[in-house]
């Protein structure tokens, strides 16, 4: 018998565009515990397993430019969701 999923979301800051989205399921999926990927507008939704690290999905996301609403924001992190975005169009 099959587990039923369990989601998990976040809003995100800095979320441009779909290369911005494209980049962050790139990374996101090879997290262990991250089943699926979906976006609602700025929000971004996870069907997670019992491996699902919240820690480890907040440092990746705020690395690739995109943190969490509620956290920092610096300069850094928006030049960051920048180049994210770029990576993003060129692997489309």
């Amino acid at each position: 018998m099959k587990k039923p999923t369990i989601s998990k979301s976040y809003h995100l800051q800095n979320l441009k565009c779909g290369s911005c989205q494209r980049r962050i399921e790139q990374v996101l999926i090879k997290i262990d515990g991250i089943e699926n990927i979906k976006f609602a507008g700025n929000t971004i939704i996870l069907d997670i397993s019992e491996k699902f690290n919240d820690i480890q999905v907040k440092k990746t996301l705020s690395k690739l430019g995109y943190p969490a609403a509620g956290t920092s924001n610096s300069l850094i992190q928006k030049s960051k969701s920048f180049i994210s975005c770029a990576i993003g169009k060129t692997h489309s």
